[in-house]
């Protein structure tokens, strides 16, 4: 039990609710799952703000989890969506680049001990704008250390890397919880990720994870004998995101190469190295100004 509740703090990026305490959104009140059931909720994290689970299994210790939607993304399960994405891109690409020789999945690039280069085989592979470039197709069991590994090996090679997200079923508007591996791609094209479905071809869907508020309400309480208020305004969660998607774009026309500096995503443990980055010329289409409002809200950068 300790390690699942260790992997939701990992994957939430949220320790709120390791120790067992939880908010209860009727009263307000600090609660601890040991004292309560799941009928006593809703339940609400206040570190980041996420709903709360309670989960009460016979002979294991009473907890929360965080809760929240999370996008379709194909798991290693699904590997017949991860093949045709795979395929799809890659004939469309040699199509469009006739002259250079793209691979699919059939070509291993092998380990240079020497430069501490470790083996890899692209899911894609080829040229364009006459410089190399891998296009990875994400699932959800890849870890970041696999895949800030991988980032590193085709980077020292000179080779960019793109990394595509296959869907099941469209994102949509409703609010959500990134996966940890969502954030880091994030981070590393500058605040966007690239969904993909079936029927986008050898199109992708740029997608920035923008702020999304919920409301504290207004409260009134006494405390030391005297009365105290507080609430009554909106605030931003700290992992829930809303979509907000650009309009398709081509991977052969609207992508350039680009060095991207090492990097700390914000909120996050694991340092991501400098690299080279196959991303869109998009220009920015959400608000600036949302890091700094998370920023004022949420001072420590790193809550791991």
């Amino acid at each position: 039990m300790k390690d699942s509740i260790k992997k939701d703090a990992y994957e939430s990026g949220c320790n709120g609710l390791r120790e067992g305490w939880a908010y209860q959104k009727a009263t307000g009140q600090r609660v601890h799952a040991s004292q309560v059931r799941k009928i006593d909720g809703p339940f609400l994290c206040r570190s980041c703000l996420s709903d709360a689970i309670h989960h009460h299994c016979v002979e294991k210790i009473e907890h929360f989890a965080h809760h929240a939607r999370l996008t379709p993304a194909i798991s290693p399960k699904e590997s017949a969506l991860h093949k045709e994405c795979k395929e799809t891109i890659y004939r469309e690409l040699a199509e469009k680049f006739p002259m250079h020789k793209w691979v699919c999945d059939d070509v291993r690039i092998p380990e240079n001990k020497d430069l501490q280069l470790p083996a890899l085989q692209p899911d894609i592979g080829g040229r364009i704008d006459n410089q190399r470039v891998a296009i990875e197709i994400q699932n959800t069991s890849l870890t970041i250390p696999k895949i800030l590994k991988r980032c590193l090996g085709y980077s020292k090679r000179g080779i960019s890397i793109l990394w595509v997200i296959p869907l099941k079923e469209p994102i949509g508007d409703e609010i959500f919880r990134p996966r940890l591996f969502e954030r880091y791609l994030h981070s590393i094209y500058f605040g966007r990720v690239y969904y993909w479905l079936p029927d986008y071809g050898c199109n992708v869907l740029p997608t920035h994870f923008s702020i999304a508020t919920r409301e504290i309400p207004y409260r009134e309480w006494y405390e030391d004998g005297e009365q105290r208020e507080g609430g009554g305004f909106d605030k931003p969660y700290k992992r829930i995101r809303k979509p907000n998607a650009a309009n398709l774009i081509s991977i052969s026309d609207c992508f350039y190469h680009l060095p991207r500096p090492e990097h700390r995503p914000w909120n996050e443990l694991k340092i991501v190295p400098e690299m080279k980055i196959f991303m869109d010329k998009l220009p920015t289409w959400w608000d600036k100004n949302e890091q700094k409002t998370l920023d004022h809200y949420y001072p420590d950068k790193i809550d791991n």
